[in-house]
Formats: structure tokens, C-alpha cells, sequence
């Protein structure tokens, strides 16, 4: 026997609490192909195999794949030599419900050969309380249908179905016997061949409630996109109810059973006819249902079940993270790669700055369509900023505008000799290919003028410098000069600059690049008798990560200023030597992308610069100890001293050498002693 000898499905009676008619199973799917064998077991069928072995395997569709149901998983396949009809008890009529409408699919297999007519009898039976079910006997051949309908399916190929419903009469049924619904296939019990005219499917068997729970009408077929705060809404058609409670579960749990597990909404009144859920997760399916409660007129309650209802959540709006790292700098020939994350996210895909094409997997890259993205050989026509975009059947998410990865080859990015200047004399070109030249500005052209060549330079190798005049160092109207926005976007970095000092106020910028005085990065010529630099994104000169040179700039003297920045270290170079070092430096100019790029001009309200600067250079890397001497060198000559390094033990006379003249020192005091004996 399957299971029970009498199922009452879905509400049973309990005490005075009355339930409705309710099919069991009728979508035959429950826990996938492997598990659709138990599904069935609501069911007594022809077959009669209650081992759930042989010919029972059509119940699974396993002889002919998805079957006929709408959403591609197995229905019920009747044939003429295997099971020609199925049969359930669905229940009491205690509501006293007039009549019962049946809704299923039927359709063709898959492997059909031709267009078919099929055709299914639906019927209802009250065979009365000395009836038990037995397995391969049928309920028609020893009792009469109360009623009776047909659904047939003309021309069907293979896949084809049809959904369609009827009206059964229960005038005829009592209260107390249980009714059984009875489906068959009436070409399969006729013909009793193996003619597939005779095969038809089945799926997706439902018989409405009495109470008349009304789907919401924003959900005409059980399943549609919503947002997490769904709304669950339905309305109460049957007279007399009072109460009603809501059931709701995920896909663990489609039926619905009445457990308290599953219920949200518990004995409210039927005045409540909308709930909003808590706790709903994106993208999962849902079932919900109803279930009304109403006066038996004895002091009790019947009640009635809507039917399951589903919905499924969205998903998740996409968020894609920023590219990392977000600069990355690599020899030429080399490759660079970065990544960004995304959540929620389904498609990625990866553009460059500039080009509204999408970037494709090729000689130049690879990864485009996954979160990490490889740009190959890179040279530097292939530097710029690159964005990753990420969607899902929600929307779209970009870091362009919040978080581009900038990739570049390692090199000197910007050489401004000051040898010439525009025709206009407002900008001095870049010695780097394809780099911005620097503007000359004049906050007062009539009064002030721009910045100037001049012959005053440290070397004739180096040509001319450029002089900045503010002899009124105080006025808000100065000269200075200025490089483009995102031209200082680095994070390990070199600037090095010749520069002449003639004024005589603290604060005086070198250069300056920031956004505002709460975000920059500046080397002023005197603070507090010190050259120094600075940096921060929070403002204010006690929040400053700070690199100091022992004395101040010296005043009409050219000087060669050296920083470098790499990784959380700064160092402040002074004619080629080492004067501070600073560990604790983790901000990069990247992080805070300076727009204002001042050179003898500051962030703040401080004196305009006052001197000549001349030969600047940026690199995108951190320059070493050894190379910034030889830039030194390479211009003056000599030699200078690597104090970086432990001192030498024998360097008598700090020439950073130890030679004859430290040899003399260490001889003149060969063999003296300072013992003192008995």
C-alpha cells in the first residue's frame, strides 16, 4: 500500500477544526528525478509496483527525459502497457463545496514520433467508508464517477502541451466519506497497444480552495522577480471567516506543511489581508499560502488552505570593488596584472579609459571577462587607467568613476629642462614623449607677468632655468607653475628639482600637489629653520607624515632636492645625500588624486615662492640612494657621501673614507698605553 490507507491532504480533521479538498503531489517533482519515485506514493496507480522498481520508472520520466512539464522537469507518464490511470483521496467535503475545479497539463513526450491526439479523463469518486485502496485496482471497476470531464490535446509533437481545467459536480457527495480524484488515460485502457498515440504526460494537477484565496493580482502566475520587502497580499472571498494564518518557506520546503516551522503569521484576524515578511534572502525561490478559519456553528473552526503560492526574489543589486592594486608599474615588456572583486556580480567584462570598446582576450590581454585582468608585454602606449564593469539580471556596477587601476611602464614620466617655452611664454614643454608640459600661470598677468627663462643655473650644461618672481611674497596674486590634473596620480615616486631660493618667508612651496589644505603633499624651503615635506589627506601640520633636512634651504645658492616614496617610506635627499628617512609614510599621492599640482605656489594661504627652479623630473618610482647621487653627481661632479649606510669604524677625519690620512691618526697613538702596573 502507498503510505496511507486514507490521505487527507494538506489539512487533516482535528478535533472540530474541518479541512478542505486538497490534492497531494500533484506537480509529481518534489526533490528532483531521484526522489520523484516517493513523490508519486500519494497516488495509487495501475502498475501496482510498490517497491518503487520496474515499470514504476515512468513515474520519474527517466525512459523519456523532462517530460511534459512547463518548467522542463518530469510529469506523470501514462502509457498502454503501464500505468493507464492514477487516484488519490484529496479529502473530506466537510466545507460542503458544490462543485470542484481541476486544473492540469497534459502533453507529448519528447521522443514522440509524430503529431498526436491525446486525451486524459478526469473524474471524482465517493466509493463510501468500506472502501480501501489497493494497488493495480481500480476504483472504476467497482464504483460509479460522481462526474466527469476530458482535456485532449489535438496535433501535440514532441514537447507540445496543454493546460486546461474542468468543473466536477459534488452536489451529489456527502459529508463524512472521503472522495477520491481519479485521472486516466482512456486511449491507453482502449487500445491496450504500444502505439504512442496512446503516450501522454501529465503535470501539474491542482484543485482551487473553497475559502477562494485570491492570488495577488501583481502575481497572475505564481512567480515573478521581487524585491526582498516583498509584500504578501490576498484577498478573502468566503463569507464567515475570522482568522487566517500564513505560511511561508524556501524551496526546502514546498509544501508547506503545517508545521510550526513554516508559519509567519499565526491566528490573525481576517482583517489582515497583506504581510511583509522578514528576513527574505535575494535571489531564492519562496511558497507561501493561506489558511482560513472559520465558525463550524458547534463551537469549533473549520478551515480552509489556499493554494501554494511562489515567488522569487531578485538578486542582489551588483557592487564591483575598486581595481587592485591601484597603480601598478612594471619594467617595459613585462606583464601588469590587477583585480577587482565584485559581489552579486554574474558578467564581468574590462574597458580602458577612453575606449568605449570593450577589451578582448588577445595578444594585449587577457581575463577580460573574469575579475582579474592581465595586460600582456606592456609598453608605454599601453599605460592608462582600467575599469572593470560587473551586472547580474539586476543591474550594472562600475568603478570607473570610483576606483580605476592605473598601469604603467617603469620609467621617467615627466622632464621639464626649462630651456624654452611656448610661443605664448605660459607653458614649458615635457622632455617626455607624449607627457603634459607645465603651465605658466599669473595671477595677475598686468601686475605680475608669468614666470621667466633666466641664464642663473648651477651648470651651463643645464641651459636655462625658469624664474619664479614674488618679490611681494605675501601678495595673493603670484606666478607659479602648474602640472595638468592626474598627472601626480602615483604611489611610489620620485621628484627631484634644482632650485635657487630667494626668498625669506617660512611656508614657501617648492612644489605643492593636493586638493585642498586638507589634502596634499608639499616641500617647503623653511619651517622652523628645516626644508620639509609633507603629506596628508586629513589636513593640519600635526597630522602631517613629515620628512625634515637639518638646516632650512640655503638662501641664493642652487641645491639639488631629492624625494622619493616607496611603500610606506619616504626619503628626503639634499645634494645627493641622504638627510631623513621616514618608515611611517603609508600615504600615496594616488590616494587622494591632487588636481592642484603647484610648483612655488601652496594648498594653504602661504607666501608664493620666490627663485629659480630648474631640470625637474618625476619619476613613477622610487629613485635609490646610489642613482640620486649619480643625478647629483652627474651635474656638479665630486662625490658625496653615502650616509645611509653604517658608518665606517676607522673614518678618523668623516670623509666617508678610509685612506693614508686616517691610517696617520690610527699610527700616532701605535703601541701607547694607559695601564698602570704594580
Amino acid at each position: 500500500m502507498k503510505k496511507l490507507l486514507c490521505l487527507l491532504v494538506a489539512l487533516c480533521l482535528v478535533g472540530s477544526v474541518r479541512a478542505d479538498l486538497v490534492i497531494t503531489n500533484g506537480d509529481f517533482e518534489e526533490g528532483g528525478l531521484t526522489a520523484n519515485q516517493n513523490d508519486v506514493l500519494s497516488w495509487f496507480d495501475s502498475a501496482g509496483n510498490s517497491d518503487n522498481t520496474g515499470t514504476d520508472q515512468w513515474w520519474s520520466g527517466s525512459w523519456y527525459g523532462p517530460g511534459v512539464s512547463p518548467t522542463g522537469t518530469s510529469g506523470v507518464g501514462f502509457s498502454a502497457w503501464n500505468s493507464p490511470w492514477i487516484f488519490q483521496n484529496i479529502g473530506v467535503n466537510d466545507l460542503g463545496r458544490t462543485d470542484l475545479e481541476v486544473t492540469l497539463t497534459i502533453g507529448s513526450f519528447t521522443d514522440a514520433a509524430q503529431a498526436r491526439d491525446l486525451e486524459v479523463l478526469v473524474e471524482i469518486y465517493q466509493p463510501g467508508s468500506g472502501f480501501v485502496p489497493e494497488e493495480a485496482v481500480d476504483i472504476a471497476d467497482s464504483y460509479t464517477a460522481l462526474d466527469s470531464f476530458s482535456i485532449t490535446g489535438t496535433g501535440l509533437e514532441a514537447g507540445d502541451t496543454v493546460t486546461d481545467s474542468g468543473t466536477l459536480d459534488l452536489s451529489g457527495a456527502n459529508a463524512t466519506d472521503a472522495i477520491y480524484l481519479r485521472i486516466s488515460n482512456p486511449k491507453a485502457i482502449e487500445d491496450n497497444s504500444s502505439d504512442n498515440q496512446s503516450w501522454v504526460g501529465v503535470d501539474n494537477v491542482s484543485i482551487p480552495s473553497s475559502v477562494n484565496v485570491v492570488a495577488p493580482v501583481n502575481d497572475p502566475s505564481g512567480t515573478i522577480p521581487v524585491p526582498v520587502t516583498q509584500t504578501l497580499e490576498w484577498n478573502v472571498v468566503m463569507d464567515g471567516i475570522e482568522y487566517v494564518d500564513i505560511y511561508l518557506a524556501d524551496a526546502t520546503e514546498p509544501n508547506l506543511s503545517n508545521d510550526p516551522g513554516t508559519k509567519v503569521l499565526d491566528y490573525a484576524p481576517v482583517a489582515t489581508t497583506t504581510f511583509t515578511p522578514s528576513n527574505l534572502e535575494y535571489s531564492t525561490q519562496y511558497y507561501w499560502k493561506v489558511v482560513m478559519y472559520k465558525p463550524d456553528g458547534n463551537g469549533g473552526y473549520m478551515s480552509g488552505s489556499g493554494p501554494v503560492w511562489s515567488f522569487l526574489t531578485v538578486d542582489e543589486q551588483p557592487t564591483i570593488g575598486v581595481v587592485e592594486p591601484v597603480i601598478t608599474v612594471v619594467e617595459a615588456g613585462e606583464p601588469a596584472i590587477i583585480k577587482s572583486i565584485g559581489v552579486n556580480v554574474n558578467d564581468y567584462q574590462w574597458y580602458k579609459v577612453g575606449d568605449s570598446a570593450p577589451l578582448l582576450n588577445g595578444d594585449d590581454y587577457d581575463g577580460v571577462t573574469t575579475d582579474t585582468l592581465t595586460v600582456k608585454n606592456v609598453q608605454v602606449t599601453d599605460e592608462g587607467y582600467f575599469y572593470c564593469v560587473g551586472t547580474n539580471s539586476v543591474g550594472t556596477a562600475s568603478n570607473e568613476e570610483t576606483g580605476t587601476g592605473r598601469v604603467m611602464v617603469r620609467r621617467m614620466v615627466n622632464h621639464y629642462k626649462m630651456d624654452i617655452t611656448s610661443t605664448d611664454g605660459k607653458s614649458v614643454p615635457n622632455e617626455v614623449a607624449g607627457s603634459p608640459a607645465m603651465e605658466l600661470v599669473s595671477d595677475d598677468e598686468v601686475v605680475v607677468g608669468y614666470p621667466v627663462l633666466d641664464t642663473d643655473v648651477v651648470d651651463p650644461v643645464l641651459g636655462s632655468s625658469l624664474n619664479i618672481v614674488n618679490l611681494a611674497e605675501n601678495d595673493p596674486n603670484g606666478q607659479y607653475g602648474q602640472l595638468p590634473a592626474g598627472d601626480i596620480n602615483l604611489a611610489d615616486m620620485t621628484v627631484s628639482v634644482w632650485v635657487k631660493w630667494t626668498g625669506t618667508g617660512s611656508y614657501q612651496r617648492i612644489f605643492d600637489f593636493g586638493n585642498s589644505t586638507s589634502e596634499y603633499m608639499y616641500l617647503a624651503t623653511n619651517v622652523s629653520n628645516r626644508m620639509r615635506f609633507g603629506i596628508t589627506t586629513v589636513g593640519g601640520a600635526d597630522e602631517e607624515d613629515v620628512l625634515t633636512s637639518d638646516a632650512a634651504l640655503s638662501t641664493d645658492t642652487w641645491t639639488f632636492v631629492t624625494l622619493t616614496l616607496s611603500g610606506d617610506t619616504g626619503k628626503l635627499y639634499v645634494n645627493g645625500e641622504l638627510e631623513d628617512t621616514n618608515t611611517s609614510m603609508p600615504i600615496d599621492p594616488i590616494d587622494f588624486k591632487p588636481a592642484n599640482n603647484y610648483f612655488g605656489k601652496s594648498q594653504w594661504a602661504d607666501p608664493f615662492f620666490n627663485g629659480f627652479i630648474d631640470d625637474v623630473k618625476i619619476y613613477n618610482y622610487a629613485r635609490t640612494t646610489e642613482e640620486v647621487a649619480h643625478d647629483y653627481l652627474d651635474v656638479i661632479g665630486g662625490w658625496v657621501c653615502n650616509n645611509e649606510v653604517d658608518a665606517l669604524p676607522y673614518d678618523y677625519n668623516d670623509d666617508c673614507e678610509v685612506n693614508v690620512a686616517d691610517f696617520a691618526v690610527f699610527a700616532a697613538t701605535w703601541l701607547d698605553s694607559n695601564r698602570i702596573y704594580e
